[in-house]
């Protein structure tokens, strides 16, 4: 199963987050908020971040929540969050192509 399916897989057990999310994604960014995560988790974040109301920890723990199925490293995903609330989003990238 590709990264991608996985992401939405996931996001499907968040039903009104994921009608959220994407509905804020396709009207900012033209596509669904999982292709976004794929394409550019550092702006996905930032949506998610804004979606909810600001909260940096909600966001990492749905991030976490949605990643953790493609992580080969125990702990990887945690720390690619943390950068990633930095503005570095090349770890979270490595994550999510290694399960492509």
């Amino acid at each position: 199963m590709k990264a991608e399916e996985v992401i939405r897989s996931r996001l499907k057990d968040m039903p009104g987050l994921e009608i959220v999310l994407d509905t804020h994604s396709k009207i900012k960014h033209g596509k669904r908020f999982t292709q976004l995560l794929v394409d550019n988790p550092s702006v996905a974040y930032k949506l998610l971040v804004e979606v909810l109301g600001g909260s940096k920890t909600s966001a990492t723990l749905v991030l976490q929540y949605l990643l953790q199925p493609l992580a080969e490293e125990p702990g990887i995903v945690e720390e690619a969050l943390k950068k990633l609330e930095q503005g570095e989003d090349k770890l979270v990238k490595k994550i999510i192509l290694a399960a492509t």
